[in-house]
């Protein structure tokens, strides 16, 4: 199948969309008691939302199909995602639901603990989701909404686009990897998708099985940086499979989440604890 090529159009990301709370401390929680933060970070996270955030700030036109919930978390999110110059009329509302969001816990050197809540409740079909706008170049899904994003790489093949599946954790179907034109495998994500689960040089011979490109190192070390060194410490790990779709404008290192600078929005989201 010849895929269409374009240097403009719309590409759309599907998939998640959250809100981070991020919490600096001196030492990471081992017991039951309360705690005080020395910094504190809030922004988007979400692996389609970052990606979406990502295209915009590289002067591309891009819309996000997600699901949030009817509340003030949502609100924030679509918010934020407006602010970056998201197109955000293909994301649906639930009244009655929670949007997803995560408390995250980071210490001086880096380690993270991380709360994440996901209505579980939330509508997880996809009739609603609509055909795609005649000028969409690609679709670029992650694997946190098997069943609308399976939708929306089979309508990019069906135009003959670009269908492009990040292969993460929690894993993705083999339908979905064979609907994809391209698929970037994390070493953890494929191993989970395909049960073969024999080490990294198994994973990337089945692949190639797949026709898909492995990229990177595990997941835990391929998750994508939004904003500062706090949020960023919280989030990912310094490796070549982060700055391939960063917040940070595609360039950004991982910092020590200590050095309090401010955060690369514009504006500062790091909050000296009292």
């Amino acid at each position: 199948m010849r895929v269409r090529s374009s240097q403009t159009g719309l590409i759309l990301c599907t998939g998640i969309a959250t809100q981070d709370f991020v919490f600096g401390v001196d030492k990471m929680p081992d017991r039951a008691t309360k705690y005080r933060a020395r910094q504190f970070a809030c922004g988007g996270g979400g692996s389609a939302a970052n990606y979406a955030a990502t295209i915009a700030r590289l002067g591309g036109t891009v819309g996000l199909v997600s699901r949030l919930g009817e509340d003030s978390i949502g609100d924030g999110i679509v918010a934020e995602l407006v602010g970056d110059g998201v197109d955000c009329r293909f994301m649906k509302r639930f009244a009655g639901h929670q949007s997803s969001l995560s408390a995250i816990v980071v210490d001086p050197q880096g380690e993270r603990m991380i709360i994440l809540y996901m209505d579980n409740e939330l509508p997880v079909t996809a009739e609603w989701v609509p055909d795609l706008p005649p000028d969409t170049v690609a679709v670029l899904a992650d694997s946190r909404w098997p069943q609308g994003n399976l939708v929306m790489l089979q309508r990019a093949r069906a135009m003959g686009i670009h269908a492009i599946l990040d292969g993460d954790l929690p894993g993705v179907s083999v339908e979905a990897i064979k609907t994809a034109t391209m698929v970037a495998f994390s070493s953890e994500g494929l191993a989970a998708s395909t049960s073969e689960t024999r080490g990294t040089s198994r994973s990337t011979a089945d692949a190639r099985r797949y026709n898909a490109n492995m990229i990177g190192k595990p997941s835990t070390e391929m998750a994508m940086p939004r904003a500062g060194s706090l949020r960023t410490a919280a989030t990912s790990r310094p490796t070549t499979a982060t700055t391939i779709v960063t917040r940070n404008g595609m360039r950004d290192r991982v910092g020590n989440c200590g050095n309090n600078e401010l955060d690369r929005y514009g504006r500062s989201t790091l909050s000296p604890g009292a």
